[in-house]
């Protein structure tokens, strides 16, 4: 990983006004020039791109994008910060309801940070130091993106200016530091231009379409579903008199369903701008089937070339930390903020007329660290005799699961084995097996014994277990295992014995040798049961739901489908108590029928 590349080390030497935080171990900032939101005309001669980040195909199974207003651990920023004053208070408020991770360059910087506090009366019941370099105080913008990742935090790192790359490299850095998962799409953007409802819908403005101009929208799109999970991408047009371009300079996501829109003058030049933007979004729908509540907000008068702002707010744990400036609005702000997030909320104010004059107030220099959610489900392989290696000629390996219920509700899905080839093609599913576990339930499995046949070729595998709650993969955990070889002419069937402890019901070697549909359960159910379909090969499906008259309510499922096991899940929340029948059919005529009850 390059951290400092040649070329911009001789750049600093002949544009001295640049600024990078290769810091020296001293405590006073006094010398310190604090670098605007946006690159210097200085920081922009200098030539880029350069390779900094790594890059990484996106996650394997879906990922969670949390809202800001969602539950944290707490938020991260940096020292040093030149404006003590609003620092300290941040460090104040927040550490009441969450902890503060302040990036530091040393013991030095630590120890000038931990005077400037107590020389304003701010203790440290709640902080953590983590040391690093840092360019800039702009942690939201170069700061990293956390995503549930089955269960786990995991940082997505976007590429940031190549002048801080101290900065730039913070995410990955931190990727190490907690041992998290770690994503690197191909994207140069910005964190403070990114807003998200935590279901799938984010926004943002055109200056990630600005600063990427290899990438069609829909390539960017691409990126943020495929990396974030977001499916619904909406991208506004920047306001003009900005020098970031960001979103979160006139919008907030105070929730799921409520967004802050700022509200300008109406002789400002943004004014007819903002305006649209706030009809588009007060007309995009919300995950439940509405449409987003606005909550407007006075937007103050733009003054010396730059906008204070009363948006660009922090969210934590039921309190909202927003910027104010000692002005009429600043209590139409604190009503607006009340009004949107409801009583449960604390809203206090900070005054940001000291930073404002860079391009950004609270939203700006920090970054907001979620709570990675508890998973529905999880499954631990334990493979037998470590390192494992077949020989060429083929042979067998073992191993057990712990499959869990972290639920206190009945789990209901399907668990399965499957092996990644050397070549990163998938073989399987080789074990198959329906999950209905009580809640909070365990299953510890006999030792398995896995057949590996000589016929695969050599090289390095690795052996997948997955759960799924029957639409999404929710839990996977893997080993690997080497083969020498290839003999050729041998056989190819990848054969597994075992069984899962007190369980009736075997497991499923290979594909099914004939078509089937079994028993539902739970059975009676409310609102959901469960039926795994057999399939020998590929064919057309169809499964449909009828009542006792012979009328077709539902569709479980109908086109082609690839041979193995598949469950199929029947939602009855918009059906009536009563009897209802399963009937599954393949081109060729095998059909079978399965009865349910409803009751409600």
């Amino acid at each position: 990983m390059k951290r400092l590349p040649l070329i911009l080390l001789l750049l600093s030497l002949l544009l001295p006004g640049t600024v990078f935080a290769e810091m020296p171990a001293v405590g006073d900032t006094s010398n310190e020039v604090p670098l605007p939101r946006w690159q210097t005309q200085q920081e922009l001669a200098i030539p880029g791109p350069y390779e900094m980040d790594t890059i990484t195909p996106p996650p394997a199974n879906p990922v969670y994008l949390a809202g800001e207003f969602e539950p944290k651990q707490g938020i991260m920023l940096r020292w040093p910060f030149y404006y003590e004053d609003m620092f300290a208070s941040m460090v104040d408020e927040a550490q009441d309801v969450g902890t503060v991770f302040i990036l530091v360059a040393s013991t030095s910087y630590q120890n000038s940070c931990i005077n400037s506090l107590a020389n304003h009366g701010v203790g440290l019941e709640n902080v953590e130091w983590m040391f690093t370099n840092t360019d800039a105080i702009w942690v939201r913008d170069y700061g990293p993106w956390f995503v549930d990742d089955m269960g786990q935090l995991s940082i997505i790192d976007m590429r940031y200016y190549n002048s801080r790359p101290n900065d730039d490299y913070v995410p990955e850095w931190l990727a190490g530091q907690w041992d998290y998962g770690y994503y690197g799409p191909n994207i140069y953007h910005e964190g403070g231009n990114m807003m998200n409802d935590g279901h799938g819908t984010i926004m943002m403005s055109t200056r990630v379409t600005d600063a990427n101009p290899s990438l069609t929208q829909a390539q960017i799109e691409e990126i943020y579903h495929d990396y974030f999970g977001q499916e619904n991408v909406h991208i506004f047009q920047r306001i003009a008199f900005d020098g970031t371009g960001h979103i979160d300079i006139w919008a907030k996501m105070l929730n799921d369903h409520t967004i802050l829109v700022a509200e300008f003058d109406q002789n400002d030049s943004n004014y007819n701008l903002v305006e649209g933007h706030m009809a588009v979004m007060d007309a995009t729908p919300t995950y439940d089937g509405g449409t987003f509540d606005i909550v407007r907000v006075p937007m103050p008068t733009r003054t010396g070339g730059y906008y204070r702002t009363h948006t660009n707010s922090i969210l934590i744990n039921n309190k909202a930390i927003i910027p104010i400036y000692g002005i009429p609005s600043d209590s139409d702000a604190i009503a607006a903020y009340q009004a949107g997030l409801g009583p449960d909320w604390e809203v206090v104010g900070i005054d940001c007329n000291q930073i404002a004059p860079l391009g950004g107030e609270l939203h700006c220099v920090v970054v907001e660290i979620p709570v990675a959610i508890q998973p529905l489900a999880s499954v631990e392989l334990l493979p037998v005799g470590e390192p494992i290696v077949i020989p060429w000629g083929g042979g067998n390996m073992q191993f057990s699961a712990i499959v869990t219920n972290h639920t206190d509700q009945v789990f209901t899905g399907q668990a399965w084995t499957e092996v990644i080839k050397p070549n990163g093609g998938i073989y399987g599913p080789i074990l198959s097996y329906n999950l209905n576990m009580p809640p909070n339930h365990v299953i510890t499995t006999n030792t398995m014994t896995q057949h590996v046949p000589g016929a695969v070729a050599g090289g390095e595998f690795t052996y997948v277990a997955k759960l799924s709650d029957g639409q999404n993969v929710v839990a996977q955990d893997s080993f690997t295992f080497t083969k020498t070889g290839i003999r050729p002419g041998s056989g190819t069937e990848w054969i597994i014995s075992g069984s899962f402890d007190n369980s009736d019901e075997p497991v499923h070697s290979g594909l099914p040798s004939k078509f089937s549909l079994s028993e539902a359960w739970p059975n009676p159910f409310n609102p959901t049961t469960s039926l795994r379909l057999s399939l020998p090969k590929r064919s057309e499906v169809q499964v449909s739901v009828f009542n006792v008259n012979g009328r077709q309510v539902a569709t479980l499922y109908s086109g082609r489908m690839n041979a193995g096991q598949h469950l199929l899940t029947l939602d009855g929340r918009d059906l009536s108590s009563g009897v209802y029948f399963v009937h599954a059919s393949i081109a060729g005529g095998a059909s079978e029928i399965r009865k349910v009850t409803l009751l409600k």
